[in-house]
């Protein structure tokens, strides 16, 4: 049954609770009502006080007024309507440039966990976004962007999972909600649960579990690969520059970058926006 609409300020409290469930360590939390951008907000609290928001704080609110979307794309919804907030992530001081392209893909992978875990059947499309649904219509965004701080690189996570948007909101047609799609779950427990799981991927990404090697090698990276839908698609990608390349999406390279078999043989993209065509 579709999860009621949600009017309610996101309760933190009721986060912590959740997130001290899942494991997650006390931290930092600050859920304003509303704010312009929860990614520029974390990145100006970081570079003020880098230790006073350790890795997994959250930074969201109720209404996201300015947020934006790849591209420089505006992405605006109700509020209250949505679950948007940033989290940090301390890069560790030996991950190469290439090793950060997981990051987001890691980020979709929870918030697909996540979603499943609340009744919606969900998917990763590279490189940032979650579908959703038989019709496979965008359900969550991922942006990151790098700050350096005292002398530190931090990725600022940020993500906005439409949860009980109806039919009359979605900011665009190829858009779904939580509720939409049958789904029932709060803000709050939904947050924890993506918390969570991308401290638990990211851990095994670049942490002990990886053993050392690059993130690109480990176990984490191979789950990742296996969980995009968009490996085995024919697929239309608009390049940053404009210009647009057809082909069968192959596979991730050891940075996170997409395989396209095309007609002029065989490219590596880092950043684009990707249609799939067609299943395999």
């Amino acid at each position: 049954m579709p999860a009621e609409p949600m009017t309610s300020r996101f309760d933190v409290d009721a986060y912590a609770a959740a997130a001290a469930a899942r494991g997650l360590a006390p931290a930092p939390i600050e859920f304003p009502a509303a704010c312009p951008s929860t990614n520029d907000a974390l990145a100006a609290a970081l570079e003020a006080d880098p230790a006073g928001w350790p890795d997994f704080s959250v930074y969201g609110a109720d209404h996201q007024t300015s947020g934006r979307g790849r591209l420089g794309r505006t992405w605006t919804v109700p509020p209250g309507a949505a679950l948007t907030f940033s989290v940090p992530v301390a890069i560790p001081a030996g991950a190469a440039p290439a090793d950060l392209g997981w990051i987001p893909l890691a980020a979709g992978l929870a918030v697909s966990r996540a979603l499943r875990a609340a009744g919606v059947e969900a998917l990763v499309k590279w490189p940032n976004d979650v579908l959703a649904g038989p019709r496979e219509k965008k359900i969550c965004g991922i942006l990151v962007r790098v700050v350096e701080a005292a002398g530190r690189r931090f990725a600022v996570i940020g993500m906005g999972v439409n949860v009980s948007l109806s039919e009359a909101d979605l900011p665009v047609e190829r858009a779904t909600s939580v509720a939409l799609e049958g789904g029932a779950t709060g803000r709050e427990d939904l947050a924890a649960a993506i918390v969570a799981g991308l401290a638990a991927v990211l851990g095994e990404l670049f942490g002990p579990a990886a053993g050392g090697r690059r993130a690109g090698a480990s176990a984490a990276a191979q789950r990742i690969r296996d969980a995009i839908a968009t490996v085995g698609r024919q697929v239309r990608v608009e390049l940053p520059d404009g210009t647009v390349l057809t082909g069968r999406a192959t596979g991730l390279d050891d940075g996170g970058d997409l395989i396209v078999a095309g007609a002029d043989g065989e490219r590596r993209i880092s950043a684009g926006d990707v249609v799939h065509a067609s299943l395999a």
